[in-house]
């Protein structure tokens, strides 16, 4: 667990970086290393900082991803038909590249992250992203030598992946004005206007149309539902909360606290939004840190012990229970209804609808479950094509802005098509 701790912090770590060029010796390396290496954890992060750290993630989500992150993937690995030998040289290369940093990078006890161990995480990333100078020295040796142990005709074919990869996450529009594919087409800066223009138009286009194409299979599957329900729902929901960054794409919490299924109530209560939505008092404010602390403190103790899901689900539901006798009867309905308009925004009506405690309360039937879940999956499944030919359709404008030549150079930029 430990060293998936670590890796967990190194990878974050890498997010701050993009993919240098080449680099220095290894005495130079272990100097540099040396130098930053203890002042790393005595600062703490302004506000700025921290929205800094909140940006850079969600600009990173469409960005061209990093040759060096993808060659860790085993299907790439596959399609360059790497051999062993190319596979253990770049495993011993990417494990050393962050090494040094092993003693001062925080170690949770698990992956499912208390809010001290995600202000330590952010606080080193903050102060470790100041650094990014001094670091990219360091990644230039290991990248370099990462990308010298690829022969030539499979180091083409990883930019080719990474090229498709960045259409398929931001559009032909931003792969083609990424500075290595802008230059190598030779695209003029009136070509870039054009290009920067059509998919600013595009993208608004396309998140109408996806708006009004969930809005549609949303009263689809509402259809499945008898009119008795679909009262309920609506009352389940209560008035629309405006969610923003943090709960639409997340924020740097636990993945399986705020990222899957249902969010729970210490997930939504510690941020400020929420507790003024519910229009939580100072006193109770106080009292929610006591049980959160003490929750976590216990959770922490059985990681470390005898660990077992049954103790773990009766801890969260003491909890849960105590949460609920401390907030008064409009403020845990408005904390519920939140929690269901995040959960139908993350994972979809129906996983919502059909959750334990909101199919209970709907009193869905075994019948009215399976053919809900089959629905959905038809609804997504059409949703998806329908997006797909969109993107396409998008794509195809945007690439017929470049001349003859150029479309020529970026088809081969592609390449043969990498199956996701």
């Amino acid at each position: 667990m430990i060293a998936k701790s670590i890796a967990f912090c190194c990878l974050l770590i890498f997010l701050f970086m993009e993919t240098p060029v080449f680099g220095q010796s290894q005495d130079e390396i272990n100097k540099i290393a040396n130098s930053i290496r203890n002042p790393l954890l005595e600062k703490k992060p302004s506000k700025e900082e921290l929205k800094k750290v909140k940006e850079h993630f969600e600009n990173n989500r469409k960005a061209r991803p990093g040759l060096i992150k993808l060659l860790g993937v085993k299907k790439i690995q596959a399609d360059l038909k790497l051999t062993n030998n190319q596979k253990e040289k770049i495993k011993e290369l990417t494990s050393k590249k962050y090494s040094f940093f092993n003693d001062v990078a925080p170690k949770p006890t698990s992956m499912d992250l208390t809010d001290s161990e995600i202000k330590k995480l952010v606080e080193f990333m903050t102060v470790a992203s100041k650094h990014s100078g001094e670091i990219k020295q360091i990644e230039k040796a290991t990248d370099s030598a990462t990308l010298k142990v690829l022969l030539p005709n499979q180091l083409q074919r990883l930019e080719q992946i990474a090229t498709q990869i960045h259409i398929q996450r931001a559009g032909a529009g931003a792969a083609m004005l990424h500075p290595s594919c802008a230059d190598f087409l030779k695209v003029s800066d009136e070509q870039k206007e054009l290009v920067s223009n059509n998919s600013v138009e595009n993208s608004k286009k396309l998140a109408i149309r996806l708006a009004k194409l969930k809005e549609k299979a949303q009263d689809d599957l509402l259809a499945e539902f008898t009119p008795g329900q679909r009262k309920l729902i609506a009352k389940l929901k209560g008035d629309k909360f405006e969610l923003g960054y943090e709960f639409t794409t997340g924020n740097l919490r636990s993945k399986s606290r705020l990222h899957q299924g249902r969010p729970d109530a210490f997930s939504l209560l510690v941020e400020k939004r929420i507790q003024q939505e519910v229009e939580l008092l100072s006193d109770q404010i106080k009292e929610f840190r006591k049980i959160q602390k003490e929750f976590f403190d216990k959770k922490q103790s059985l990681f470390q012990e005898n660990f077992s899901r049954a103790k773990l689900k009766t801890l969260e539901q003491e909890s849960k229970s105590r949460l609920e006798e401390m907030l008064l009867p409009h403020q845990w309905e408005r904390l519920q209804e939140i929690a269901t308009q995040i959960h139908i925004h993350r994972n979809g009506e129906a996983a919502a609808m059909t959750h334990p405690e909101t199919a209970e309360l709907l009193k869905l039937t075994d019948q009215q479950k399976s053919r809900i879940k089959d629905r959905s999956k038809e609804i997504a499944k059409n949703l998806q094509q329908d997006v797909k030919k969109s993107k396409e359709k998008s794509d195809q404008e945007i690439i017929s802005l470049l001349d003859r030549s150029q479309r020529k150079l970026f088809k081969e930029m592609i390449g043969e098509e990498f199956i996701f």
